[in-house]
C-alpha cells in the first residue's frame, strides 16, 4: 500500500493559498520520505515511493490514481497489474467522475479528481484496503493515509471522539465515517467525497453500487460453484504473480488452505514458504491441519511457538495505530524480530494472509438462507431442503424454525457478541449497532436488500478493520489479503445465501468448490482454534501493571470506564472463570490510544 497526503485549497482566496504554502513548507522541513506526484491549481498530492505501478496520472493533469490497480472485475479479467492508463481510459475516469474507474478496474487505490477551480473529488476503492482520512487545517483540506507519517501532525486538531470509542468498545465494530478524533473523518469504501473548497462542504456520493449485484442472483448451484472457484483462482493469481517468494500464514483453516491451493496452481512449491503460529495456550491445536495441507502441496512449513509471556513493557511501549485503535503488540518484540529474520533468509517479497473468508465465503447469519429463500420463492421442495440445512446449521428443530418470522427488512444481525463489561453505564446506554451503518452510502438505496445480503454488506464494510492491521506492517515485504477484493465481493453478492451456506455449513459453497484441492480433514473441519487461554494467560502474567494502568488512566478519570467494575474484575479468578481477558486487552489499547493523543 502507498502512504500519501494531499492538500487542497481555494486558489482564488489568497489567505487559503498562503495557509497551504505554509503547510507545504512545513512538510519540506520535516520529511524527505514524500515526493510530489501531482499538482494543479489548488491541489498538491505527495506520496512515499511513487512508481509507475502505484501512481497513475490522468491526462492533462486532470487527476491521479494512487495505489494498486488491476484491469477488469470478472473471472476472465484481472490478467495483469495496470502499468499505465491510456488517454481514452483517463478521459473516461475523469468524465464519469470516477464511476468508470470502479466499473473497469479494481485494486486498492485512492482517486484524486479536481473537478473545477474550487471543487475536488476524492474516491476510495471498494475493498477499504487503501486507507483514506480527511480533515481541515487553516481552511486547507487534507486527505491522508497514515497519521504516523504526517509531517504536519501538530497542526491537526486532536479532540477525542468519545462516542466513536464507545461504539467500538461496546460492539467491537468499526464505524464507517467517524474516527477517534472529532475533526477527522474516514472516507467510506466504494464512495467519493465531493469537496467544495470555498464552502468547506463535503458530500459523499456512491461509486460502487452493491444492489446492482444483489438484483442479479445466480439461481443454479453448479454455476455459482464454478463462478466462485474461477473468481478466487483469478484474483489470487493476479495479486501474486509479481512476487518471487511468498510467505503464507497457514493456519490450517479453510481460507488459508484455499489460498495455498490457488497459489500452487500457478507457481512452484519452492517459491511458497508457509508459516504456522502454534501455541500451547490455544484452545485447539491447529498444527496438524496446516501440516497436512503443506505436505499435500510439497510446501515448506515453518512452525513458530507463541507463548503467552508477553511482558508489560511490550504491551505498553508501542502506541496503537491511528486513528482506529487496533492491535497492541510492540513491533520490536522478540517474535517480530524472529519473523523478520525468517523473511530475510528466504528473500520474501510478499506476505499473504487468508483474512476475508468469513465475509466472502459467508459465515452467518445462520437463518439467512431460510429467510432469503422464503422472501423470494413459494414453499417448494427446495424450501424444505433449505429448512433442513438451516436446522443443521442452527441446531434448532424444523418446527421452531418455521415459526420464526423474518427480521425487519434491512435489519442488522443480532449476533453482536457480548459487550465490553468495563464501560460505564452512562457511556453504554443508548448505543445501538445500527448507528454504525446508517450513514454509509452502500446502504443508501431505495432497493431493499434481503436479510442475508444486507448482512453481507455490513460485513464487507468491516474490511477496514483488517486493512488497519495489515497495512501497518512492520516488515519490509508488503502484507496482502487476496480474498479481500472487489471481484470476490461482487461474486459473493450474486450468489444466494442458501448456496453460500450449502448443506447447512459455514462456507458450504467454498468447501464444495475447492473440495478436490483440500485434504479431507480441512474440508470437513467445522471449528477454528481460539486464543482465549492465550489471551487470559497473557493478562494474568501482566495483571498488576495492567490494573494500575487502567485504574489510574484517562478513561477512568473521564468516567468512560466503571471504576467499580474494574476493581471487581481485575483479578485472576474472574479472568479464568468469566474469560474476560480479551475485554481487558481491548480496554488497554483504548487507554493507550487516548494517552497518545494527549
Amino acid at each position: 500500500m502507498i502512504n500519501f497526503f494531499l492538500l487542497a485549497w481555494d486558489p482564488a482566496n489568497p489567505e487559503k493559498s498562503a495557509a497551504a504554502k505554509r503547510l507545504i513548507e512545513q512538510t519540506r522541513e520535516k520529511t524527505e520520505t514524500y515526493q510530489e506526484v501531482f499538482q494543479t491549481k489548488g491541489v498538491a498530492v505527495y506520496a512515499n515511493k511513487p512508481t509507475s505501478k502505484n501512481t497513475f496520472p490522468l491526462q492533462n493533469r486532470s487527476g491521479v490514481i494512487l495505489g494498486r490497480l488491476f484491469r477488469g472485475t470478472g473471472p476472465s479479467g484481472g490478467a495483469a497489474s495496470v502499468d499505465r492508463l491510456s488517454e481514452k481510459e483517463s478521459q473516461k475516469i475523469w468524465e464519469s467522475r470516477g464511476d468508470y474507474l470502479t466499473d473497469a478496474f479494481w485494486g486498492s487505490y485512492i482517486a484524486v479528481l479536481p473537478r473545477a477551480e474550487s471543487e475536488l473529488m476524492v474516491g476510495r476503492d471498494c475493498s477499504n484496503l487503501q486507507l483514506c482520512y480527511t480533515t481541515w487545517c487553516d481552511d486547507v483540506f487534507i486527505a491522508f493515509s497514515n497519521m504516523d507519517t504526517l509531517p504536519f501532525l501538530d497542526a491537526i486538531c486532536k479532540d477525542i471522539n468519545w462516542n466513536y470509542l464507545a461504539i467500538n468498545a461496546k460492539y467491537d465494530v468499526i464505524p464507517l465515517i467517524e474516527t477517534g478524533l472529532k475533526h477527522v473523518q474516514q472516507m467510506p469504501a466504494g464512495a467519493y467525497a465531493k469537496i467544495n473548497l470555498r464552502t468547506k462542504q463535503i458530500e459523499i456520493v456512491r461509486s460502487w453500487k452493491p444492489e446492482t449485484f444483489t438484483s442479479d442472483l445466480i439461481e443454479d448451484f453448479e454455476t455459482a460453484k464454478r463462478m466462485l472457484y474461477e473468481n478466487v483462482l483469478s484474483t489470487v493469481n493476479v495479486q501474486s504473480k509479481n512476487f518471487n517468494n511468498i510467505s503464507l500464514n497457514l493456519s490450517g483453516g479453510l481460507d488459508s488452505s484455499i489460498l495455498l491451493a490457488c497459489l500452487r496452481k500457478t507457481r512452484p512449491a519452492a517459491s511458497i514458504h508457509a508459516m504456522h503460529l502454534h501455541s500451547l495456550d490455544n484452545d485447539v491445536s491447529e498444527e496438524h491441519y496446516a501440516r497436512a495441507m503443506a505436505d499435500a502441496y510439497d510446501v515448506e512449513l515453518g512452525v513458530e511457538e507463541a507463548k503467552a509471556n508477553v511482558d508489560s513493557n511490550s504491551i505498553f511501549s508501542a502506541p496503537p495505530p491511528w486513528p482506529i485503535p487496533s492491535g497492541m503488540g510492540d513491533n520490536g518484540d522478540e517474535e517480530t524480530r524472529k519473523y523478520e529474520k525468517y523473511l530475510e533468509a528466504r528473500n520474501i517479497d510478499g506476505i499473504f494472509q487468508g483474512q476475508g473468508g468469513d465475509q466472502i465465503f459467508f459465515k452467518r447469519p445462520q437463518l439467512a438462507p431460510l429467510f432469503d429463500y422464503r422472501r423470494k420463492h413459494l414453499f417448494d421442495l427446495q424450501y424444505y431442503k433449505i429448512l433442513l440445512n438451516t436446522a443443521r446449521l442452527t441446531g434448532a428443530s424444523i418446527w421452531k424454525l418455521q415459526k420464526i418470522m423474518p427480521p425487519k427488512e434491512n435489519g442488522l444481525s443480532t449476533d453482536q457478541g457480548p459487550a465490553n463489561v468495563f464501560l460505564s453505564s452512562d457511556i453504554s446506554n443508548g448505543l445501538t449497532p445500527v448507528n454504525v451503518y446508517e450513514e454509509h452510502p452502500w446502504f443508501q438505496t431505495n432497493e431493499p436488500f434481503s436479510f442475508g445480503k444486507f448482512n453481507q454488506l455490513s460485513k464487507f464494510t468491516m474490511f477496514n478493520f483488517y486493512a488497519q492491521i495489515l497495512i501497518a506492517s512492520p516488515f519490509k515485504a508488503p502484507t496482502l489479503p487476496p480474498l479481500i477484493c472487489q471481484p470476490l465481493m461482487e461474486a459473493a453478492l450474486r450468489i444466494p445465501t442458501h448456496f453460500l451456506l450449502a448443506g447447512g455449513r459455514n462456507r458450504g459453497l467454498a468447501r464444495e468448490a475447492f473440495k478436490r484441492e483440500l485434504v479431507p480433514m480441512v474440508y470437513n473441519r467445522e471449528l477454528k482454534g481460539f486464543v482465549t487461554k492465550y489471551v487470559s494467560n497473557t493478562v494474568i502474567r501482566n495483571l498488576k501493571p495492567m490494573r494500575e494502568f487502567l485504574l489510574d488512566g484517562c478513561l477512568a478519570k473521564a468516567n468512560f470506564l466503571d471504576r467499580g467494575v474494574l476493581e471487581a474484575n481485575l483479578n485472576e479468578d474472574r479472568i479464568k472463570v468469566d474469560k474476560i481477558g480479551v475485554f481487558i486487552l481491548e480496554t488497554v489499547k483504548y487507554e493507550k490510544w487516548v494517552r497518545s493523543m494527549a
